[in-house]
């Protein structure tokens, strides 16, 4: 599913930057949903505050979960043909990262993804 669209806005003060990005994701199949992952790094000082999810008409806040929860809760939404998202952050080469994945977008669908 190929990346559509980013828009950052980025906004300095008094010494700390905020960095929204809003991602959109469109599954351009036109027989099958998908699930495509999405991986972007961290720096040591970085906190990511939220994660909202568009899908169609569909609006999805994140909520901090156990990580095994979290990934049940995902499968389980794929499971029964809902669309879903699920991030986690992990060290990949010694670099931390959050790795998202947004799964079950049907043929057309779109995914805003903001973060």
């Amino acid at each position: 599913m190929p990346l559509k669209a980013v828009k950052a806005t980025v906004v300095l003060d008094s010494g700390i930057t905020k960095l929204d990005l809003e991602l959109t994701y469109t599954n351009l199949d036109e027989k099958s949903p998908i699930e495509t992952t999405f991986e972007f790094p961290l720096e040591d000082s970085t906190v990511l505050s939220k994660l909202v999810a568009t899908i169609d008409d569909r609006v999805v806040v994140a909520v901090v979960k156990e990580k095994e929860t979290a990934k049940n809760d995902y499968n389980d939404a794929l499971a029964a043909g809902n669309a879903a998202v699920f991030a986690e952050k992990k060290v990949v080469q010694s670099q931390e990262v959050v790795v998202m994945s947004v799964g079950n977008l049907k043929p057309g669908q779109t995914a805003v993804i903001n973060i």
